[in-house]
């Protein structure tokens, strides 16, 4: 957030003298509104700012196994992150966001091991279930 603030700045200080910002050009901040998505995994800061960046902006990741990630204990981590962030917002960051840059389609969620299978032998191409 503060390097888009600084970059709109510095933007509206220097165009009157640099020949190559023409008087059209839009600013720093709307081309990231535009082309730039951002994830977290463990930012307070980020769901705390989620506003300035845009709800539809943020991606919530988790880099397993990577030295970031927050495993074993990312749904009790993930709980407490977004316990005060209303559960439209949480979805969007959790999954929706993804699904709409990347024209996916998240299952529903499923309570049983077999349908979980079921769904992952579907999802590359077999044609009967496997059993488990």
């Amino acid at each position: 957030c503060a390097a888009v603030e600084r970059a709109d700045r510095m933007y509206k200080r220097h165009k009157g003298w640099d020949g190559s910002i023409k008087a059209d050009d839009v600013l720093p901040s709307e081309i990231c509104k535009r082309n730039m998505w951002f994830c977290m995994i463990d930012e307070e800061f980020g769901l705390t700012n989620r506003d300035a960046v845009g709800i539809d902006k943020i991606f919530w990741e988790c880099d397993y196994p990577h030295s970031s990630c927050i495993w074993p204990h990312t749904q009790k981590i993930v709980d407490d992150l977004f316990v005060n962030v209303p559960e439209d917002e949480f979805r969007k960051i959790a999954y929706e966001n993804a699904d709409k840059l990347f024209k996916w389609e998240t299952p529903d969620p499923v309570d049983d091991l077999d349908t979980l299978i079921d769904y992952d032998a579907k999802a590359r191409g077999f044609s009967m279930p496997i059993q488990s």
